[in-house]
């Protein structure tokens, strides 16, 4: 089989904010900025397929050439006045190659990336790079059935870019004390992954670690003028690992189904913060305990819990434990062609998260707590029950992402 996806996107955004800030100690201000981005991105995707030596071998490209250009303008001239444009365009082959064995499953694959990526501000500030990837991407799995259980292992080398907003060097403003900006010297993430993963009847365990290279953390830093203002911006970590184990079941009984996962992120990593070498090596565990409970043949009543507790993410601390709970209703009608849907979010008014971001030489503390707790109605009316069987190969898929 042969398929071939072409896309396209283009789009503009464009805003405007107005800063009041009002000050004990110095004089108020108003604070006039506005930002204009327009992207424009050209994919295509070839896959062609065919059986051979008792497997099925899959070669295939992907192509994108991707446009950006972002205009901050502040008229007051708190912050000076930006205009970055970036081009990359990517040329990746791949092939894959799976086959059925009388144990399981046998998969290899590789993908070969050369991307060009040119950044410049030359409207305001004179300034041009031009950066080259030439990477190769291994993966293989295998599926491997003994009796009721089936083992699952494998290995990945994949890369992450960062988004075009992380790779703009553009300062905005937020107040006079704080600025944000992206960084145009981001390099790409590199990660080796090893899977393990195990189902036995309606158990599932997995257990995934990644070790990354250039690993793309949030970063605080003072401004070299005026120590007393901070800028918050990205920058690359030499090394981060990860292990995620996580255990996943379900059961069903009458007219109840229930679902329960638990996930734990467990990383190493020291940094040098105020001076000290310090450890961000506290796991955070993640409950998730979803119910549905079927009152009629389209009438269900459903309820989902998740639980996160304080720990590390790469350097933030997340200083407290958190929950949400939600309820659904939802009722199938008309030949299960109207579908409706009544949920109610955040019921206990518990989202909250309170990050701290550790950098060198800043450490900055923030509790959000946000507005979820809703009541909403959704309806949804299928006009054409029949489903087009081509899918697509979802060219530019990740691109897309990074706008």
């Amino acid at each position: 089989s042969v398929n071939l996806d072409v896309a396209y996107l283009f789009n503009r955004n464009r805003g405007e904010s107005l800063y009041n800030e009002e000050s004990s100690y110095t004089s108020d201000r108003m604070v006039h900025s506005s930002e204009s981005v327009r992207n424009s991105l050209f994919a295509t995707k070839l896959l062609v397929q065919n059986k051979i030596f008792g497997g099925t071998l899959s070669i295939g490209a992907e192509c994108t050439n991707t446009y950006r250009n972002n205009l901050y303008n502040n008229k007051e001239g708190y912050v000076s006045s930006s205009y970055s444009e970036i081009k990359e365009s990517n040329v990746a082959p791949f092939s894959e190659f799976s086959h059925k064995l009388p144990w399981g499953m046998f998969v290899a694959g590789i993908r070969y990336e050369h991307i060009v990526f040119d950044y410049s501000e030359e409207k305001f500030r004179n300034t041009k790079m031009t950066k080259y990837y030439d990477n190769f991407f291994p993966s293989f799995s295998a599926t491997i059935q003994i009796g009721d259980a089936s083992f699952r292992l494998g290995y990945t080398m994949k890369t992450n870019r960062p988004t075009y907003r992380q790779l703009s060097a553009n300062v905005a403003y937020i107040n006079r004390f704080l600025l944000q900006s992206g960084n145009s010297m981001l390099k790409n993430e590199m990660t080796n992954n090893v899977f393990l993963g195990c189902k036995w009847e309606s158990f599932n365990i997995t257990v995934d670690y990644n070790e990354t290279r250039d690993a793309i953390f949030f970063w605080v830093e003072p401004e070299d003028c005026n120590t007393s203002v901070s800028r918050i911006t990205y920058t690359n970590i030499p090394k981060l690992k990860v292990l995620t184990t996580s255990f996943m079941t379900s059961h069903r009984i009458n007219i109840w189904t229930s679902q329960l996962m638990i996930a734990a992120n467990k990383q190493w990593l020291w940094l040098d913060i105020m001076g000290k070498r310090k450890s961000f090596n506290t796991p955070i565990i993640q409950l998730y305990f979803n119910n549905t409970i079927k009152l009629s043949k389209s009438l269900s009543v459903i309820t989902n819990i998740s639980i996160m507790t304080k720990g590390n993410s790469k350097n933030m601390f997340y200083e407290q434990n958190s929950y949400l709970v939600d309820i659904y209703l939802t009722k199938m009608l008309l030949k299960d062609r109207l579908f409706l849907q009544i949920k109610g979010s955040d019921l206990f008014y518990s989202n909250t998260h309170s990050p701290t971001l550790n950098a060198a030489n800043v450490r900055m503390c923030q509790k959000n707590k946000y507005d979820s707790r809703e009541f909403s109605v959704l309806l949804r009316y299928k006009i054409n029950t029949i489903q087009n069987k081509y899918k697509g190969t979802r060219a530019g898929m990740y691109e897309k992402g990074r706008l």
